[in-house]
């Protein structure tokens, strides 16, 4: 057990471990006697640390066994039912381990058989049973799987993993479990290294590139904004201002605060700053007063270049661009070496503590992220870049300065017109655009009318996760689609993928020019490949820091282990497919847990978004009402929270997974980046429906009454479902709870299979206030003329009715498109020695009459109910070869 919590931590970078133990569940002499099946298994819950020792887990393992035996009479179907999950497909543990110390060698005799398992049955993840005393120096270990979940060598390489990590923590008890081995070293140089041959030259500073391009071409259009400029006029103008902006004490490692509208000025003056050696600091006019005076105060510039009426902080030197003419005055080059370790810009993040940080990025990043681009996504002068994303989101670095490197065209969009898709579409058709760059969030909803506009552009895509309902679309009508990723601390996108219009998984793709990417677990040890872990970039790109915050840049850019350098700790959790690429799951802290279960709320997203209607959606957890914890669905849909969405999400996800409640939204709000605004997402009013139907019963309307009281809300139709309009776990015990004080007997299984008053009605027993209701007898197995029909079949002994169990075997083995036997156990042995086989086909037959069981059968054809059939005798098929 403790070898394999250790194996879940290594294998899915998570601390929280849930294994199933097996238990006997014969604590009495008189259980131990009861000739029954009574083995129960129940979830072992661990914290696995990769600090933690082998030899400290197994003292921890061996308490906690010691407290599951003293419950392991508390059947699972009640934990399941006490966790409600009955009737849904969660699970309160993925892998069990089954411990059992006898020999799985079997003696007939003298002779001694092996048992080779090769069915035990279902399996509903993954199952490791051991047999044998390590005492006696042999362990025997089994592997099974869920054939739906693991392909046969997906199950090989598991076990072989599990053998090599057994074997290392065997070695060094005492050594942290972070440290164990868990991949072979081809393996684990293949994790390592293969995607990361990235290395390549670099050719030139942005400064020196772009004045180059100026003078090769002067005459051709390099801005359309408020006003057109060619080459030579951006590189004059910018001269001019670099002169300016020294003259004002300007140079390398100086801050200049750049908050100007979206006019051809903000170019000239982003060219100007870099020019002097110095680096900008964006901030957006359009962002709230606060945020940009925490900015400014916090970066401390050493000017701020803005426009006649703007505010500008007491203490902080301003000037007023609008005020210079730039048109006249000396336009040649300051011709300032561009140092590569110099900062280039500093951008401002959102934190976690609602406190901006500022990411400090140098020259050579800047400089490695253009030529990657070069290559990855290459532009050429008959090329025409539509900006529109702010210059205080750092992915306007390539819509602004890759095309003045390449000799093409940029085309500045006015903040009017980012905020109009029919905008934007006239002024991709007006302008010619060829390259345009932008979040999802925004690609959503220009692509929705008229897309054809899109056919000549080629799409860049990035900031946040792609949607496959949306990276469709955008590929069946653009040129081609270039998936981005990347964080703010990586410069720009440290990732790039071709999205096609197939519908194949949306992925990463590869690390771009210099860069290296490592899925790691918490031990910072390689995951395996199609296991998750988080995702740390290496390289050129990697940033300075966050200025002025040594303690956060320490945390999140750490030693880099297998290279030079450092790594930045992105918090998004990544799988590393079979096959090389990347897929992209969740952030890390946007997990959450819900009645103990960890949940990405990513999964539910993904679940919403393969709804069809559904073009966009976000989940989250709320606690609105203290100790009223609930998941959330905002969604937009022009069908809105219908029963075909509630019924797909129910189809295909856990019930603890699906949201209580669904938010309709004309659109998701967003911040002034462009990405998804959680902290404005609404919270939900708890309504009734206006077309629910009215009680039909006097059941019906007490019913109706328990919802609406419990809930807090002023009624309650039949057809409103419970935890739709506000109800949970807890509100649905305090339901049964309260039902029974008033004569009403509801298990709490069935309203979380019911969910309305109109489904849960027929399933309750209702008497009068304080009383209990009456239990009926069990009924016969059959109508006694079936009964009678049976039984003129002399061979025939018994005839039973299906225990519950047995029912949903039937049930499962009938409607399954799987295998039919999955239910059986078959065991092959394996005899040394000579075999007497009369005697052993005696033996087999003694031991059938001896069980009743063994000589039993269901009966579904003919009956109108399935029943269990017991024949007086049976003899067990038999052949010799």
């Amino acid at each position: 057990a403790a070898a394999t919590a250790v194996y879940h931590h290594r294998l899915l970078s998570v601390d929280d471990v849930v294994i199933g133990i097996p238990l006997a569940a014969r604590r009495t002499p008189a259980a131990l006697a009861t000739p029954a099946m009574l083995a129960n298994d129940l979830p072992l819950r661990l914290t696995v640390g990769p600090d933690a020792t082998f030899a400290e887990l197994v003292r921890t393992v061996r308490g906690e066994l010691g407290a599951l035996l003293r419950v392991q009479r508390f059947r699972r179907e009640e934990l399941h039912e006490a966790s409600q999950l009955a009737g849904t497909d969660g699970a309160v543990f993925g892998t069990a381990v089954n411990a059992m110390s006898f020999d799985a060698r079997v003696r007939f005799g003298d002779m001694v058989a092996t048992a080779r398992q090769l069915s035990n049955g279902p399996v509903a993840d993954l199952a490791i049973a051991t047999f044998g005393d390590p005492a006696d120096g042999e362990v025997l270990l089994e592997f099974a799987a869920n054939p739906q979940l693991y392909g046969e060598d997906e199950l090989r390489s598991h076990q072989e993993r599990f053998l090599r990590l057994l074997r290392s923590l065997a070695e060094a008890p005492g050594a942290p479990v972070g440290r164990a081995e868990l991949l072979a070293p081809v393996d684990t140089e293949q994790l390592l290294h293969g995607p990361n041959a990235t290395a390549g030259d670099v050719t030139g500073s942005l400064v020196e590139l772009f004045e180059q391009q100026a003078a090769a071409d002067p005459g051709a259009m390099a801005l359309r904004a408020d006003e057109t400029l060619t080459y030579a006029e951006l590189d004059a103008r910018a001269n001019r201002l670099a002169r300016l902006l020294v003259a004002r004490g300007i140079g390398p490692e100086q801050l200049v605060g750049v908050a100007l509208p979206r006019t051809a000025a903000l170019v000239v003056t982003l060219l100007a700053v870099l020019k002097t050696g110095g680096a900008y600091l964006p901030i957006d006019p359009e962002h709230p007063a606060d945020r940009r005076a925490m900015v400014l105060e916090d970066a401390a510039p050493g000017l701020l270049v803005t426009t006649t009426g703007a505010e500008v902080p007491d203490g902080v030197p301003a000037l007023l661009l609008d005020t210079v003419d730039l048109t006249t005055g000396d336009a040649t080059a300051l011709g300032r070496p561009q140092s590569p370790q110099a900062t280039a810009y500093v951008i401002y993040t959102s934190g976690s503590t609602g406190r901006p940080k500022g990411v400090a990025l140098e020259r050579s990043a800047m400089d490695n992220f253009l030529a990657a681009m070069a290559r990855a996504v290459p532009v050429g002068p008959e090329d025409r870049m539509l900006a529109v994303t702010t210059v205080s989101f750092d992915i306007a670095v390539l819509e602004i300065f890759q095309p003045l490197l390449a000799g093409a065209r940029v085309v500045l969009a006015s903040r009017e017109e980012v905020l109009d898709p029919d905008a934007l579409r006239a002024l991709v058709e007006r302008e010619g655009i060829t390259v345009m760059q932008a979040t999802p969030s925004l690609w959503q909803p220009l692509i929705e009318t008229r897309p054809e506009v899109f056919a000549g552009v080629r799409v860049l895509t990035g900031g946040e996760a792609l949607p496959q309902s949306l990276a469709g679309p955008l590929a069946a009508h653009a040129a081609s689609v270039t998936n981005m990723y990347g964080p703010t601390e990586t410069t720009v996108w440290s990732m790039t993928a071709p999205v096609t219009a197939d519908g194949g998984r949306v992925s990463l793709g590869a690390p771009i020019l210099n860069t290296q990417v490592y899925v790691l677990d918490t031990a910072l040890r390689p995951v395996p490949a199609g296991c998750s872990g988080e995702l740390y970039i290496a390289g050129d790109g990697v940033a300075r820091g966050y200025r002025g915050r040594p303690g956060l840049t320490a945390e999140r850019f750490v030693a880099n282990p297998y290279g030079p350098g450092r790594v930045y700790r992105t918090g998004d959790l990544v799988r590393r497919e079979h096959d090389g690429s990347f897929t992209f799951l969740s952030r890390l802290d946007h997990q959450v847990k819900v009645r103990g279960f960890r949940i990405e709320l990513g999964d539910i997203e993904a679940a919403l978004l393969a709804h069809p209607p559904v073009e966009r959606a976000a989940v989250l957890m709320r606690e609105d009402r203290p100790g009223d914890k609930r998941l959330v669905a905002y969604i937009v849909s022009p069908e809105g929270d219908s029963p075909a969405l509630r019924a797909q999400l129910s189809d295909t996800l856990p019930e603890y997974m699906v949201p209580s409640a669904v938010v309709v939204l004309d659109a998701l709000p967003l911040t002034p980046n462009g990405k998804l605004d959680r902290r404005a997402l609404p919270a939900p009013v708890r309504a009734a429906l206006s077309d629910g139907r009215a009680p039909r019963t006097a059941l019906e309307e007490r019913l109706c009454g328990l919802f609406a009281e419990v809930l807090g809300v002023p009624a309650v139709t039949i057809d409103d479902d419970f935890f739709s309009i506000g109800g949970t776990s807890l509100s649905a015990t305090r339901v049964v709870t309260r039902a029974a004080l008033d004569g009403i007997t509801i298990a709490i299984r069935d309203l979380f299979r019911a969910r309305t008053v109109a489904r849960l009605a027929p399933t309750c027993t209702a008497g009068a206030p304080g009383v209990e209701s009456v239990r009926t007898a069990l009924p016969a197995a059959l109508p006694q003329a079936e009964l009678h029909a049976l039984f003129e079949d002399s061979g025939l002994e018994e005839v039973l009715p299906l225990t519950p169990l047995q029912d949903g075997i039937l049930v499962h083995s009938l409607t399954t498109d799987e295998d039919r036997d999955v239910y059986s156990v078959r065991i092959t042995l394996d005899l040394d020695g000579e075999v007497d086989t009369e005697r052993l086909r005696a033996a087999l037959d003694t031991v059938v009459a001896r069980h009743p069981v063994l000589r039993a059968a269901i009966a579904h054809e003919g009956v109108s109910r399935p029943v269990l059939l017991v024949r007086g005798r049976a003899t067990v098929p038999w052949r010799v070869h």
